[in-house]
């Protein structure tokens, strides 16, 4: 503890920062305690707990997958401070000067927008703070209150100015003008921001639409230049405020890139209005731009990836650092951002050669929390705890922390153990510790959250076994390898891996043993209550490969993920006071009755979830009044499925058989696709399903990246399962006899070998629907192959609104199916009343076959039970009642296309080859 009677304090230039500690401590004393914990993960939970949804997300998201993110973390896991001992620390200072100001510490406020998203006050009260801590405040373009205002509330603190220079050079000019005259000393112009970033919480949260309000943009509503950039529009930000603040997005995020050669016009402009005061760069990242701007004369520059918000999959900015630092640390002043978390962070950026640290989450977090209170509370914990670094460290001054300060990471294999269930996964080390479930796995698991229950599937599979190895291998057989970068916290990572120090016995695997999963791993049907329990299940009970294969879609599974999203954006308009004590689920396909609207769509190999593959399932499906398509590459030969159903009794409201539809790719062969035709037709085919989405494989790295089982074939086209270089996806290498020529053309040739209905699998555009209505189509499932062919195509249910808007006369000549994505009733009802006459559900049956027919029996009737609940929440005890009128689709309308090819802007085209 800090001894307040040393007699050295005098001696300081700073305050002995120390001394909050023994505060802290004091305060039981008092009858009362610190006002919460500095420890950085309780931060963010007390901060998620006091924001709004839309505040936290935008203090918490990063850009795309936070693989940048979490690539700053880590960054800092790999250096370990040197600690000096029998150093007189008595007399250590923790004071530092930046661009003429002597400030208490190389800690700074960096710039953070729409600061009353977290408090009312909004930056206000961070100002003060800054003041009262002689600490530099970097206000941010994109803040919430005016320049004036701040630098009013900050007086004779230390204080930049960040800039978000809009194209509008009088508006540049204005904001730096006002900046000077509000006594900003230095400027920092951001050049990694221009256009924000996809950021996957602040988009589905519209995370700046308080901006089309103003309300929280005060700094540019106060601007003269803006106020007449308004005027000129003719616009009222009084009368339309929503109009204003997207003009003032539009000045400060335009998506226009900005080049070096503007460079020297920004920064005259800058030394002309404010005397010659600084002019620095936020957001270099590259050695090279490090060179060009000391070239071009900068007076310092900031080693920032915006905390990991603008470019995912960034360098980390503390790697970066290390390299600038060597390229030009003796040419420029170099300060640092992103990724701190507290005063051993500041003290590694500092030892590899930063001048200054910015800090901004964590006051940020602070001021969520409790405002000026919170944010004096963060930032004196964080100087406490860097001044009380220097002292057990033995470092008198800033100036004595260096290279020799820190080492590497000096031998991580020799840290991993198994008692500590450390495990490595693709070179970094994971500590998992925590995640040690009582029970992994089980039924007892289906309470928790999917990500909760992958942990606990991670824990079963692969810890145990690899505790204290390379999991790497393994673990990407089971899982994405993002889930566990964005499921743990930065916390559990360990470090980099040491690669120098690892020894041949350390890199033999572990014993093998069975990869079938035992036999009580399976949860009881019971157990078993939503269709989200038996996708969670199926990945126990089955194998990598098929897990592999059936949950696995195209490269980075946006559509996949959409599919089912897509539907929690349209909402449902229920109606009240009508008699719906017995609801009627009927309905017709393709001139089949069906008790359900939902009927299985075509999948491929059945027989790799249960023995009897799609006799079973059939047997399922009947027992409810479904219907079935078999796919061309089933298990089984589809004469061998139509007789397991005549074996079942059926168990319909009326006793009657299940429809079956034959799904057919179309085979290089023409010949062998003919017969198949004709051989299924006498069988008793109701209508055949034509895959026109998948003309060559989907990439589907999952799948690829388990091998097959190379004695796999499918009776009725004849592929064979194998491994080559690419992988073992079964779907890439099974699909090898698929015709990629098949055309419009080619429709007559399928009219010549079937006298059934034919309908289009994969219609994925209003475009493609009407021209298969002009060549007479019979139907059209709408669907994008569950998101396994081509990533980024639409979701289904909006290829649904789509026809509405753009072809509504399809639903009148033709029937319209759709499946993708569907887990819910209410997805179901969503479905049918844009027009569906019946829904497909493909992946979701499989998983249910884990429990044979029995289990897609009980998937079938959750859905119907959601569905008639849904029915009845909605007024609707008919099918044929349901319309577009009952949903609330302003949430996706902006999504759906116009009508045509043309692209509602850009009308470039490709100049023809002559």
């Amino acid at each position: 503890m800090s001894d307040p009677n040393n007699p050295n304090i005098k001696s300081r230039t700073t305050p002995q920062w120390a001394l909050y500690q023994r505060d802290m401590f004091w305060r039981d004393n008092e009858g009362e305690l610190p006002p919460f914990s500095t420890e950085p993960g309780d931060l963010e939970d007390l901060a998620k707990e006091t924001l709004s949804k839309g505040g936290w997300y935008y203090a918490s998201s990063n850009a795309g997958q936070s693989y940048t993110h979490l690539a700053n973390r880590q960054a800092f896991y790999r250096h370990r401070i040197v600690p000096r001992m029998l150093v007189d620390t008595n007399k250590r200072d923790t004071k530092t000067e930046i661009f003429g100001h002597k400030v208490s510490a190389p800690i700074g406020f960096a710039p953070i927008g729409i600061n009353k998203i977290y408090n009312p006050q909004g930056e206000i009260p961070v100002a003060k703070v800054a003041k009262e801590l002689n600490l530099p405040y970097c206000l941010s373009t994109a803040g919430s209150t005016s320049i004036e205002e701040v630098g009013e509330a900050n007086g004779a603190g230390p204080r930049f100015f960040q800039l978000y220079a809009p194209h509008d050079d009088e508006l540049t000019l204005s904001l730096l003008q006002r900046a000077h005259d509000s006594g900003f000393t230095a400027c920092l112009w951001t050049l990694d921001t221009w256009q924000l970033a996809w950021r996957h919480y602040d988009t589905a949260n519209s995370n700046y639409a308080p901006y089309h309000g103003l309300q929280y943009a005060d700094l540019g509503a106060s601007d003269p230049v803006f106020q007449k950039r308004l005027k000129e529009a003719g616009i009222d930000p009084k009368k339309e405020s929503n109009k204003a603040g997207a003009m003032w997005i539009d000045n400060v995020w335009h998506g226009r890139a900005y080049s070096w050669e503007k460079l020297p016009w920004m920064m005259e402009q800058w030394k002309r209005i404010s005397g010659g005061k600084p002019f620095c760069l936020k957001g270099i990242q590259h050695v090279a731009d490090a060179k060009k701007a000391v070239e071009m004369g900068v007076d310092g520059i900031v080693v920032s990836n915006h905390a990991g918000r603008q470019v995912d999959g960034a360098c980390a900015s503390l790697d970066a650092l290390e390299k600038i630092v060597d390229a030009v640390g003796d040419k420029t002043y170099i300060m640092f951002d992103s990724g701190i978390r507290g005063a051993s962070d500041v003290f590694k950026a500092l030892a590899l050669g930063a001048k200054f640290v910015f800090v901004g989450r964590l006051w940020v977090w602070g001021l969520s929390i409790k405002g000026e209170l919170g944010v004096r509370h963060v930032m004196k914990a964080l100087l406490a705890d860097f001044d009380i670094l220097m002292n057990v460290s033995g470092y008198q001054s800033v100036d004595q922390i260096n290279r020799d300060s820190i080492q590497s990471l000096p031998n991580s294999a020799n840290m991993i153990s198994l008692s500590d269930l450390w495990i490595v996964v693709e070179n970094t080390v994971y500590d998992l510790t925590d995640f040690a479930p009582e029970h992994p796995g089980g039924a007892s698991s289906l309470s928790i959250s999917h990500r909760q229950f992958n942990l606990k599937l991670t824990w079963k599979l692969v810890i145990l076994k690899y505790a204290g190895r390379d999991a790497t291998q393994a673990y990407a057989e089971v899982h994405a390898s993002s889930l566990i970068t964005s499921t743990l916290p930065a916390s559990k990572v360990v470090g980099t891996l040491d690669l120098s120090s690892i020894t041949d016995e350390w890199i033999k695997p572990p014993p093998e043993v069975s990869s079938t999963n035992a036999p009580d791993s399976k949860p009881p049907l019971d157990t078993l209550i939503s269709t989200h329990d038996f996708v969670a299940a199926a990945e126990i009970i089955l194998t990598p490969k098929t897990w592999a294969f059936y949950s696995s879609a195209a490269t980075d599974l946006i559509t996949k993920g959409r599919n089912t999203s897509a539907y929690a954006e349209i909402g449902l308009r229920p109606r009240i006071l009508r008699n719906v004590k017995d609801v009627n689920t009927q309905t017709t396909m393709l001139g089949q009755q069906l008790d359900v609207p939902f009927f299985c769509s075509p999948a491929a190999m059945a027989k790799l979830v249960h023995p009897r593959g799609e006799q079973e399932l059939a047997r399922g499906l009947k027992s409810v009044g479904s219907a079935m398509c078999v796919s061309t590459n089933a298990s089984f030969p589809i004469a061998e499925i139509f007789e397991s159903i005549s074996q079942g009794p059926s168990h319909t409201s009326a006793g009657r058989e299940l429809p079956i539809f034959f799904q057919l790719y179309v085979d290089k062969e023409r010949e062998k696709s003919a017969r198949l035709l004709k051989h299924v037709e006498t069988l008793g085919v109701k209508a055949i399903f034509v895959t026109v989405d998948a003309p060559v494989p989907g990439k589907r790295e999952a799948d690829e990246r388990v091998k097959a089982d190379e004695t796999m074939s499918t009776p009725m086209s004849g592929a064979k399962a194998k491994n080559d270089k690419k992988g073992g996806a079964l779907g890439r290498i099974m699909g090898g006899y698929i015709d990629a020529t098949l055309s419009w053309s080619d429709i007559a040739w399928l009219r010549r070998c079937t006298k059934l209905p034919i309908l289009l699998k994969g219609v994925q555009t209003s475009l493609d629907a009407k021209i298969a209505v002009e060549h007479g189509i019979d139907g059209i499932l709408v669907s994008n192959h569950g998101g396994r062919s081509l990533d980024t195509s639409p979701p289904s249910i909006l290829v649904l609104l789509e026809l509405q808007k753009n072809a509504p006369e399809v639903f009148d000549k033709m029937e319209v199916l759709i499946d993708g994505g569907i887990m819910r009733g209410t997805d179901i009802f969503k479905a049918l009343c844009l027009g569906a006459k019946a829904v497909g559900i493909g992946r979701g049956f499989l998983f249910a076959l884990g429990w044979g027919h029995e289990g897609v029996g009980k998937y079938a009737e959750i859905l119907k039970d959601e569905l008639e609940t849904t029915m009845r929440m909605m007024g609707v005890t008919d099918l044929s009642q349901v319309h577009p009128g009952m949903l609330n689709t302003k949430a996706v309308d902006h999504l759906i296309p116009d009508a045509g090819e043309d692209h509602p802007y850009a009308k470039w085209r490709p100049k023809a080859r002559i």
